[in-house]
């Protein structure tokens, strides 16, 4: 097992549990600090197609009708637990759904950029004035996103 986002093969166990299977370990890259899962069950087709940010009918049944707003608190609590460590810095969300935290962050961070394989909250991010990749192979394969060298990042 390797990181994925530096190939590193030196990483090491963190405290907590994977809600949906706690038989999956939480780990950190020693080398980047990317905190990934030990197993992966699903694909790409899964998340592209899976319509997971297509909430219209969860809206209707619950009579809600904004999801960045909905998360606010979560998103919030994230971004007070990470604050300190982001300001003036490059911040890159991977899976990072309707850019809630990505929209908060942004004051903060010298930049910020979500990688998101549903194409359908592209519209959110076009609002905010912040990129958006569907994989990290696209924001390498440039040598500027978003006005920032993410191409200059090693895979």
């Amino acid at each position: 097992m390797q990181c994925y986002l530096c190939g590193s093969k030196k990483y090491f166990r963190r405290e907590g549990k994977v809600r949906d299977n706690p038989a999956i370990d939480i780990l950190e890259c020693e080398s980047c600090g990317l905190v990934f899962l030990s197993e992966q069950h699903t694909s790409d087709v899964f998340y592209t197609q899976g319509g997971m940010h297509n909430q219209q009918k969860v809206y209707e049944l619950a009579q809600r009708t904004d999801f960045i707003n909905d998360m606010y608190k979560f998103n919030r609590a994230r971004l007070e637990f990470v604050l300190d460590s982001i300001i003036g810095k490059d911040i890159v969300d991977f899976g990072s759904g309707y850019g809630g935290f990505l929209i908060q962050a942004k004051p903060f961070a010298k930049s910020v950029l979500g990688i998101e394989l549903e194409s359908q909250v592209k519209p959110v991010y076009e609002s905010h004035g912040i990129p958006l990749a569907s994989s990290l192979e696209e924001v390498l394969s440039k040598t500027s996103y978003g006005g920032v060298g993410w191409g200059n990042m090693t895979s």
